[in-house]
């Protein structure tokens, strides 16, 4: 069982045997390779017994964020040169977009605004805000509006 995350998802299929199993594999495969090239994916049966998630595992850690992030490659890289290894993956990689504001707060309460509500516009442009929620069968699904790029 995976977390709830908006770059996540899982699918569960079963067959009617081993052989329509491998069938159905090799066609998912296929498409994913060429119609969805950009995303991480990856096929797998169900696991029986303790959860391993990936079949190897790294936890590369350090000092300093950059620092981590170049022996995490350095390690990718010594893995990838085995011609068994495939499908290399990073639980954290990308750097973090950041915004530093410097408020001058009596300019800001001369404005009747209040540093709360600052913020939360500042939340609201930048990760968004739940506006509304739309039903979809039975389900409610969040509307949450954001700034364009």
């Amino acid at each position: 069982m995976q977390l709830s995350n908006d770059y996540f998802a899982q699918a569960v299929i079963v067959t009617k045997g081993i052989a329509e199993r491998e069938v159905v594999r090799a066609r998912l495969q296929k498409a994913l390779e060429t119609q969805f090239a950009s995303l991480n994916t990856r096929i797998y049966p169900l696991e029986l017994g303790p959860p391993v998630g990936w079949p190897l595992q790294y936890r590369v850690s350090g000092q300093t964020a950059q620092g981590t992030r170049d022996a995490a490659f350095l390690v990718a890289q010594t893995i990838g040169q085995n011609p068994n290894t495939r499908l290399i993956n990073f639980d954290w990689n990308e750097p973090m977009k950041s915004l530093h504001l410097q408020v001058e707060q009596d300019r800001v309460r001369q404005l009747g605004v209040s540093s709360k509500s600052l913020a939360e516009a500042l939340n609201a442009v930048t990760s968004g805000m739940v506006i509304t929620q739309v039903r979809d069968a039975i389900y409610l699904t969040d509307l949450t509006a954001r700034a364009a790029e």
